[in-house]
């Protein structure tokens, strides 16, 4: 491909499809994380949380092994060996990974306590946080530097959020759906979220950018370290173990749903948190 020229599907920009395809990624990610954190009937039967956000991790983790494995190959050859492939991704600086893994399933955690205690589109609004934080932790972190048209975009973003929040907290619902939610907590646990979201996706781009390891090796590394806190979760919340595979049984279920939305957040998750070098 010419330097410069635009990958394109049938004369359409590529970047316009992928945002179209993200929005509706999202729109349905939020809608469905919603209605299965707080669908009536299935009280007794919920899923665990933790164990879907181990059941995503190891989603990507086989996809981008796979994608990662395939272009080793045609890079080193047919005689590649996976020795050199795994010495790759137990380089000496996959540590640098241990960080935002830890930081990402804190994150994902928290984005059903959050979906569990705010209706879908108070917490689609409210979520976009995350863009105001990474603007300013690549500030701090990155020395990057923004306009003014930018940061004033940034403040209407903020001001529109707290109005949308304004309206949750003081409106009040009678419906039977919002008088089992709690906006302070769903409230509190997006807010978190967003701010682990900033910091964690800046911190990545930092570390793509001082590397020469592909973007599907770092995130095999990532999803291999969020391996060890999501199984910590799991147990933590659920000490008895004779009741973990129940628990998978019950995540698998919904996440055979969630599925439809996933694989676009494979890569999205991850590398939307690149778009701040845009700003």
């Amino acid at each position: 491909m010419a330097m410069g020229e635009v990958t394109a599907w049938h004369g359409i920009p590529m970047k316009y499809i992928s945002l179209v395809l993200l929005t509706f990624q999202n729109s349905a990610l939020i809608l469905i994380l919603h209605y299965s954190c707080i669908m009536p009937g299935y009280e007794d039967k919920r899923y665990i949380t933790s164990t879907a956000v181990l059941l995503n991790e190891l989603i990507k983790l086989s996809v981008c092994s796979a994608v990662a494995y395939n272009q080793f190959r045609k890079n080193a050859g047919a005689d590649a060996r996976k020795n050199a492939f795994l010495r790759e991704i137990f380089s000496n600086d996959s540590w640098k990974l241990a960080i935002p893994a830890f930081l990402y399933t804190l994150q994902n955690n928290l984005q059903y306590v959050a979906a569990g205690n705010l209706p879908a589109a108070t917490f689609q609004v409210t979520y976009q946080l995350k863009i105001l934080t990474t603007a300013l932790f690549s500030v701090l972190l990155l020395g990057r530097r923004l306009s003014l048209m930018k940061w004033c975009s940034l403040v209407v973003l903020t001001a529109g959020i707290a109005v949308v929040q304004l309206q949750n907290l003081q409106g009040g619902s009678s419906s039977e759906e919002n008088s089992e939610l709690n906006a302070k907590t769903g409230f509190v646990a997006v807010i978190v979220a967003c701010l682990i979201s900033g910091l964690a996706g800046v911190y990545f781009e930092k570390v793509l950018k001082g590397t020469k390891s592909s973007l599907w090796i770092r995130n095999i590394q990532l999803s291999f370290f969020s391996l060890v806190p999501c199984v910590f979760t799991i147990f933590w919340k659920m000490p008895q173990t004779s009741l973990l595979m129940v628990s998978f049984l019950d995540t698998t279920m919904w996440f055979g749903q969630l599925s439809f939305s996933k694989p676009l957040a494979v890569l999205s998750s991850r590398c939307v948190l690149l778009l701040p070098t845009t700003l």
